[in-house]
């Protein structure tokens, strides 16, 4: 193939990638019903990260707000970028995978693709230890500076801001999602020879 037909395909295979991740954006901001629910799937995906708090902050009659006429809505449109950008990670590797992978020898591709597959598989790992054990830990941490009324002096209380909240979430579901990417960065340093396996001991 000639560098022209690798770039026209390079744009293809990034333009099918980008038109999957438009089709998930805009399908997340629809608003459709569902038993007693009605809204759209950003919203609910909302509503599902803000679970752990909810849990918490509920028995104390507890609430979230927003201060801004606009950031219930820019906070939904943040919601829907963020989970299509998550739904189409898979396809944008497979994307990379089938353009990379013609160019590559047997014994780079036995290399190559078991990261390839491993990498979405533990950010969704990291995810699972963020909402159901991270959270609630440093959730309760965070309310336990709240102070009840006294005769000392005013209670202060937590009424957290839905874009603040969403930004703290994000904040910690990359962190994590990127300390679980360090063992298969130092895995195929090892196996590219980058890193010897004696500097790990």
């Amino acid at each position: 193939m000639t560098m022209l037909e690798h770039l026209a395909e390079l744009r293809t295979r990034l333009i099918y990638s980008f038109i999957f991740f438009i089709f998930i954006f805009f399908l997340s901001l629809i608003n459709f019903k569902i038993g007693s629910f009605h809204g759209s799937i950003s919203e609910l995906v909302y509503i599902f990260l803000q679970n752990p708090l909810a849990q918490i902050i509920n028995e104390r009659g507890g609430r979230m707000i927003f201060t801004a006429l606009h950031e219930g809505f820019f906070t939904q449109i943040k919601v829907g970028f963020y989970l299509a950008l998550f739904i189409s990670l898979p396809i944008m590797l497979i994307q990379i995978w089938k353009y990379v992978s013609p160019g590559l020898y047997e014994d780079e591709k036995n290399i190559f693709l078991p990261f390839m597959i491993a990498t979405p598989f533990l950010f969704l790992l990291s995810f699972l230890m963020v909402y159901f054990i991270v959270m609630p830990i440093a959730w309760n941490f965070f309310l336990s500076f709240e102070i009840p009324s006294t005769s000392m002096g005013l209670p202060i209380e937590v009424e957290p801001r839905i874009s603040e909240y969403l930004s703290l979430v994000l904040r910690l579901i990359l962190a994590f999602g990127l300390c679980f990417q360090l063992p298969i960065l130092i895995l195929l340093l090892v196996r590219i020879g980058i890193i010897d396996v004696s500097w790990l001991t």
